[in-house]
């Protein structure tokens, strides 16, 4: 085989190799006040599913992300199409966004698996009440990648 021809057969095959989609779970705040939001999830393991959420017996759980009015905040760096998601929000005027999923967490920044709160739920950890907002997972082709989860009043 020539130069030219293994150039040419080297880039095809190049060619035929994809980096995975960037992909991101996000919030926005479309209301007027700033809120404090926190993330749970549940990700799919498994042949296609993409990702782990690296908690093998309970969901992570994240927060809290202050959004301030029109803001957008990267909650996780990863696909909405492979999880099972959860969300609380609040902000400092009574509003709240929140469901019946019930999570100890603390008051400060975490990121950490929901077994572990409870475990290690310190005085200053709340129970919070998280919405369900996607209970369908998706594996293989044809998943959704980014999703912005948007807060209203």
């Amino acid at each position: 085989m020539n130069r030219m021809a293994a150039l040419l057969v080297g880039a095809a095959s190049l060619s035929c190799v994809t980096a995975p989609a960037a992909a991101s779970t996000k919030f926005h705040n479309s209301t007027g006040n700033t809120i404090w939001a926190a993330h749970a999830f549940d990700s799919v393991s498994g042949l296609g599913c993409g990702y782990s959420d690296g908690c093998p017996s309970s969901s992570r759980v994240k927060g809290w992300f202050p959004i301030a009015p029109g803001g957008t905040a990267t909650v996780d760096s990863r696909g909405w199409g492979n999880a099972r998601h959860e969300i609380y929000a609040e902000d400092g005027l009574g509003h709240f966004w929140e469901g019946d999923s019930a999570y100890v967490v603390p008051n400060d920044a975490f990121d950490r698996c929901q077994y572990d709160d409870w475990l290690y739920a310190q005085p200053t950890s709340n129970y919070y009440y998280f919405r369900l907002v996607r209970n369908t997972t998706c594996c293989g082709i044809g998943c959704p990648g980014d999703k912005t989860y948007n807060f209203t009043l």
